[in-house]
């Protein structure tokens, strides 16, 4: 009966041993499996933020290349008026002068 009764404490330590490492394992797997998530999601986290940063900086500089077109295109239309102005000035000047010439040289003859 002792003999039987020490077998069954032994089996029944050795069970309850197995369930306790059975157990440690599964709470390791998981709090590996939290972690990896954690990782994970911290990485996808930057990605995001890395990719909103780099998509934010190409919009500025697109904003700023418009910008920078619009600015020349304005600076070239005030520059080709300002050379129509002159062009008319010049043919304006010129007009007059013929007609001064035209006129001295009539009221002479």
């Amino acid at each position: 009966m002792i003999a039987v009764m020490i077998a069954v404490v032994i089996a029944v330590m050795i069970a309850v041993m197995i369930i306790i490492l059975i157990a440690i394992m599964i709470a390791v797997m998981i709090a590996v499996m939290i972690t990896v998530m954690m990782a994970v999601l911290i990485a996808v986290m930057i990605a995001v933020m890395i990719i909103i940063l780099i998509a934010v900086l190409i919009a500025i500089m697109i904003a700023v290349m418009i910008a920078v077109m619009i600015i020349i295109l304005i600076a070239v239309m005030i520059i080709i008026l300002i050379a129509v102005l002159i062009a008319i000035m010049i043919a304006v000047m010129i007009a007059v002068m013929i007609a001064v010439t035209l006129y001295q040289s009539a009221r002479f003859s």
